[in-house]
């Protein structure tokens, strides 16, 4: 008996021994990417993986798992992205700033413990991945802005999901989603080619406090329910918009906040904009207000812009 368990001792040690300091993924991060995971036995801590060529880099396991890869602003040649699904106890992913190709589909069947994603500043392709199918209830956090991803986006997302970021991609189109429930951020903006139609969402959910769709061709009017929202940053800019600009929630207006409302065509853009910088810094903006129409204030707001001048408002008749 004593020897039986002496045997079983020493094929444990001698696994232990094989694995070494990185665990059971080791070799699994060295075939898909062999420039940073250099040494098929170690793998678990930064020192294991070629840091010197990222200006951020970092790697964790949790039962000899690699669960936790950061490795951004990296130096190597551009390659296509490693499979990471095959990391099946991945929880934080930030790979950003590798020079990446390659369709981002290929994330698709990501660890159902994943909580972040970035992949932003990087050349990926094609379309965002449905993640709403799989069992991702601890996905969070969502990057991939600066890419050249195109096509529709997924009508359902996971409720998990409070940040979003898909601005700077090469054409995304289609309407807006239905928002998480739990979204605090949704940024898509700032591109020639994003392209995204509809309307905005009739509500707002309760935590997102910025939302961020400029540039894009979204129609319709901005919903009564704005009033009751928790928003602090609100911005629509050079849109297709039409229709009177309801109240402002208290949120936007008793905060260092962001409004961009212009290239639309509302019919009380000046309205709104006086109310809205009197209430922020009273005679003070009213002032400002006289000045330019398009005010940037640095005091109470970061920057307030509604277009109430000829220059900013598109031809509305074409729409």
């Amino acid at each position: 008996m004593k020897t039986f368990m002496l045997a079983i001792i020493v094929a444990l040690a001698r696994l232990v021994a094989s694995v070494g300091s990185g665990g059971l993924d080791c070799a699994v991060a060295h075939a898909i990417w062999p420039e940073v995971f250099n040494d098929t036995a170690n793998c678990c801590d930064v020192l294991d993986i070629n840091n010197a060529t990222a200006t951020n880099a970092y790697v964790s396991c949790t039962n000899q798992r690699i669960d936790t890869l950061v490795f951004a602003n990296s130096t190597l040649q551009s390659r296509d992205i490693p499979d990471f699904t095959l990391l099946t106890a991945l929880t934080y992913l930030n790979v950003s700033s590798n020079g990446f190709t390659g369709p981002l589909t290929t994330l698709t069947n990501l660890s159902s413990n994943i909580e972040v994603i970035d992949v932003s500043c990087n050349k990926l392709t094609g379309s965002i991945p449905d993640w709403s199918v799989g069992a991702y209830s601890n996905f969070a956090y969502l990057d991939v802005e600066d890419n050249e991803i195109s096509g529709s986006l997924p009508m359902f997302w996971p409720d998990s999901l409070t940040e979003i970021y898909l601005s700077n991609n090469y054409q995304i189109m289609g309407s807006l989603p239905t928002l998480p429930s739990n979204l605090q951020v949704l940024f898509v903006s700032e591109s020639e080619a994003t392209n995204l139609t509809g309307n905005l969402p009739l509500t707002f959910p309760v935590n997102l406090t910025t939302f961020i769709v400029n540039d894009n061709q979204i129609e319709g009017t901005i919903p009564s329910s704005l009033l009751t929202s928790n928003l602090d940053t609100f911005e629509v800019a050079n849109n297709k918009l039409s229709g009177s600009i309801p109240d402002l929630p208290h949120s936007l207006i008793l905060c260092s906040c962001q409004l961009r409302l212009e290239g639309n065509c509302f019919t009380n853009a000046e309205t709104i904009e006086t109310s809205f910088l009197s209430a922020a810094t009273g005679t003070a903006a009213t002032t400002i207000l006289k000045a330019s129409t398009l005010s940037t204030l640095s005091s109470t707001y970061s920057y307030v812009s509604v277009g109430t001048s000829s220059i900013q408002q598109p031809n509305c008749q074409q729409f």
